[in-house]
């Protein structure tokens, strides 16, 4: 996929310089194949095993162009569509596409997961593209639309870098086919920073398509390959979560599970969802400091039964104990810190220094170590190696 990104944008530039010549209808080693859009549009689009689908009268009077305009991505099955201009905006001039369409109908592309449950799929969608949680923090950018049959998740949203990029994605769920993944289409709007409005490019590029598409029943030997491999999946997901991530293949990333546990659920398991936090570093750390009260010099006496540091800092801190690494805490605090620690599913591993105690890891982090082990001065103690804030070590104590 990286070469084939690669070589698409060396396309593009050389295209864009006139110093290069498109071969279409050569497919690649990855499968993707380019097709002159001037004359692809003004034909059924075929392309697809999912489904078929006419083009809008506005991409049809597209002119022939030295242009990778339209290609066909064999393992996704998609469809990708580019209307090239220049776009002026401030200092920058991009030369690139100002519309796009992209039509997936195969669950195979790496960086989404496409599920069976409309509404898993719009809490995976705003956490992906928007970091919440779930859909209700998503307020009236989202909505439910009927489209040939199908009813379709419709999401808009905008950014702004050096263009105004606006996009839309439509997820639309069949029962003809006999996939339960819906079919994406994820069309875009690049304007000038800056700029307000823009054009209507739902009904310019998405609805012609919806309207006039044909959904095809899948092959029973494909679809049966098909369901065997989701089982697959769900239960090396299943596995990851039962055994820590000490064995199986997780889905997405974070401390909080949120994909895994939510392709887990699509695939019909009964799991509960972690607590919703990304990092370690939001347990430990509050407007910019070290959570507790800095210990004193006779809670120094923590660090007897044992020696540790973060090995990156290891040489800057040597063995030096700082009164400061020690954080005093409620108990209502102490051991709410540890219930979170716990539930996030760590798994016991093994250190590289001698430790008292239970030391756990969060494989899905770097960060995120931690021990627990019972001082006979202090009583229980959560200690962590990563450096927060400066300190080479953290050693949590209730505060007695």
């Amino acid at each position: 996929m990286i070469r084939t990104c690669f070589l698409l944008f060396t396309i593009i530039f050389l295209s864009a310089c006139g110093g290069y010549r498109m071969k279409y209808g050569v497919t690649s080693k990855t499968g993707v194949t380019f097709y002159p859009l001037c004359e692809r549009a003004q034909q059924r689009i075929t392309d697809m095993k999912r489904a078929s689908f006419e083009l809008s009268d506005f991409i049809k009077e597209a002119p022939c162009r030295n242009w990778p305009d339209y290609s066909y991505w064999m393992q996704e099955d998609q469809v990708n569509i580019s209307l090239p201009a220049k776009v002026y905006s401030g200092d920058a001039v991009l030369v690139g596409g100002i519309f796009g369409l992209y039509i997936i109908g195969n669950d195979y592309k790496k960086n989404w997961y496409y599920y069976k449950d409309p509404i898993r799929m719009l809490d995976y969608y705003v956490n992906a593209i928007y970091g919440y949680r779930t859909s209700k923090e998503l307020p009236n950018k989202y909505s439910w639309v009927e489209r040939a049959g199908m009813r379709c998740l419709r999401v808009y949203r905008e950014n702004e870098g050096i263009v105004r990029n606006r996009q839309m994605d439509y997820f639309c769920y069949e029962s003809v086919s006999g996939y339960p993944f819906p079919i994406h289409l994820h069309a875009w709007e690049r304007l000038p920073r800056g700029s307000t409005g823009g054009s209507d490019f739902e009904k310019l590029l998405i609805e012609p398509v919806l309207d006039s598409m044909e959904i095809y029943p899948a092959d029973p030997e494909v679809l049966d390959k098909y369901h065997a491999e989701q089982t697959r999946k769900c239960e090396d997901a299943k596995l990851y979560y039962d055994s820590r991530g000490a064995e199986g293949k997780r889905v997405g990333y974070g401390i909080n599970q949120f994909s895994n546990i939510n392709y887990l659920q699509d695939c019909g398991y009964d799991i509960s969802e972690l607590p919703d936090v990304r990092s370690i570093h939001e347990l430990v750390m509050k407007d910019g400091k070290v959570i507790g009260k800095s210990g004193v010099e006779r809670h120094l006496r923590v660090f007897n039964d044992f020696a540790f540091t973060n090995r990156d800092v290891f040489k800057q801190y040597k063995n030096e104990r700082f009164a400061g690494d020690v954080r005093l805490l409620s108990k209502n605090d102490f051991y709410k810190l540890k219930e979170i620690l716990m539930l996030l599913r760590p798994r016991r591993i093994q250190p590289w220094f001698d430790y008292p105690g239970d030391w756990y890891g969060y494989v899905q982090r770097k960060d995120g170590d931690f021990g627990i082990r019972y001082d006979a001065e202090f009583g229980e103690v959560i200690d962590m190696t990563d450096k927060y804030k400066g300190h080479p070590r953290l050693s949590f104590i209730i505060d007695q």
